[in-house]
């Protein structure tokens, strides 16, 4: 439940009644709500000089500032009383709760609304008491279900708090039943979704919209975490296709045409005419005996992170680097792959902006990754030419020759990494303190 100090509540039933008084109301057109600025293209704003037509609300980037009834507009029509409210508004949503459970739209669309309606002298409650009992009325548990293309699974498990399962027709008719949904909505259910497999998570105390974004982010984080274990990893020519609906990039299909012809002069002749339908996703199919592989090098090391990650340093860098690695295995391109990757490492094991890279790499890169001596010298190989391979397209954009072996292993690395990162986060705070005690691992050595 949402609730304010009593003094936040004074300051905020004063200051709202103030912002009363610069509400205004007019029979003509808003100017544009930016200062006038002669010349400059990012003050003109020429939508907003349209208006909307008569029963809706003037909105911009930041909410609602003016409603339109019966040809009357009314609310912040000038870009200072629009700055004041909306500073007001932020001041508001800057209240910790507030802000980690409640969206900014609901918050800004009942300070709007509280502010016409006692404007018009409604018989409403004080501002605080107004806006907290729209804001506990919104706060509520809500369950989310994002459809996962491309991805095939033999059965359900978990990545993080987030379930990776089909949804049933016998769901549905539970979901329809305990709803009371005609049978005709629900086969509509069943026919769209029925089978197809889901990110889910439930979060409670949340309005619906700060729900949605939390529950979008969870799950797209969880499907990170799984991209990390995708084919792509031990064979970098496939790319990984498989997401959250919402976040694929590639059509699923590409249609065009082609056509045979013989050119006289500059006379075209057409000898045919076919048309193409090219299916280019790649799936990804995950079947028991993969996911017990992916459990041995580390996956629930890392849904476990995923589901309750460190608050420090080094938690903030996991998180970050499992989404980038995810998007890197999305790419096609092994280049810009590569260079995806060498951002996640230098963000990990450089200290500071003046510290040499690819040096400090060397140094650290082996023996995170791994205590066999071998396989460190395999390391400090390989590392030197993909790095020439982030150097050559970063700063002459060439594409230099590569062994696709090397990217594997190195991929392969990059993810041992930071799963060693996510155990160094139980233990410390800091990049910089994990550095430390193998400088001084070093150092003893000798």
């Amino acid at each position: 439940m949402i609730e304010l100090p009593e003094k936040a509540k004074d300051h905020y039933n004063s200051k709202s009644k103030e912002l009363i008084k610069i509400i205004k109301s007019t029979k003509d057109r808003p100017k544009s709500n930016t200062p006038k600025q002669e010349n400059s293209i990012l003050h003109k704003h020429p939508i907003l000089n349209l208006g909307p037509i008569d029963g809706m609300d003037w909105k911009d980037e930041f909410g609602t500032y003016a409603t339109n009834r019966k040809g009357e507009i009314t609310g912040f029509l000038d870009y200072e009383s629009r700055s004041e409210y909306l500073k007001f508004v932020r001041s508001i949503y800057k209240q910790n709760k507030i802000q980690k459970h409640i969206s900014y739209d609901l918050v800004e669309s009942t300070c709007f609304d509280w502010m016409i309606r006692t404007y018009k002298e409604e018989n409403i409650p004080s501002f605080a008491d107004y806006l907290l009992r729209t804001l506990n009325e919104n706060f509520k548990t809500y369950w989310f279900f994002f459809p996962v293309m491309f991805l095939e699974i033999e059965k359900g498990f978990q990545s993080g708090k987030v379930s990776i399962d089909f949804l049933k027709d016998s769901d549905f008719d539970s979901f329809g039943k305990s709803i009371g949904l005609k049978s005709e909505v629900i086969d509509r259910y069943k026919k769209r979704f029925s089978g197809q497999v889901m990110a889910s998570v439930a979060l409670g105390f949340y309005d619906r919209e700060k729900a949605k974004i939390e529950a979008f982010k969870a799950c797209g984080l969880a499907i990170d975490g799984i991209k990390m274990y995708c084919q792509t990893v031990d064979f970098p020519s496939i790319y990984t296709d498989f997401d959250i609906e919402y976040r694929v990039r590639l059509n699923p299909s590409m249609n065009f045409l082609s056509m045979e012809i013989e050119m006289e002069g500059v006379a075209i002749n057409p000898k045919d005419l076919q048309d193409h339908i090219q299916r280019n996703p790649n799936h990804f199919i995950l079947i028991k005996e993969y996911y017990e592989m992916m459990v041995q090098e580390g996956f629930e090391v890392v849904s476990k992170f995923i589901a309750s990650p460190s608050k420090n340093e080094i938690g903030q860098l996991v998180k970050k680097g499992i989404h980038l690695y995810a998007l890197a295995m999305s790419t096609g391109d092994t280049y810009r792959r590569i260079v995806d990757l060498f951002i996640i490492v230098e963000s990990f094991l450089i200290k500071n902006e003046t510290e040499p890279i690819l040096s400090s790499l060397t140094k650290y890169f082996p023996k995170i990754v791994t205590k066999n001596t071998e396989d460190r010298a395999l390391m400090k190989r390989i590392l030197p030419a993909m790095y020439a391979v982030r150097s050559g397209i970063v700063h002459h954009g060439k594409n230099k020759e590569f062994q696709l072996n090397d990217l594997a292993i190195f991929q392969r690395s990059v993810r041992i990494m930071i799963i060693r990162f996510i155990e160094f986060s139980r233990k410390y705070e800091t990049k910089l303190s994990v550095l430390k005690e193998i400088d001084d691992a070093m150092d003893k050595a000798y």
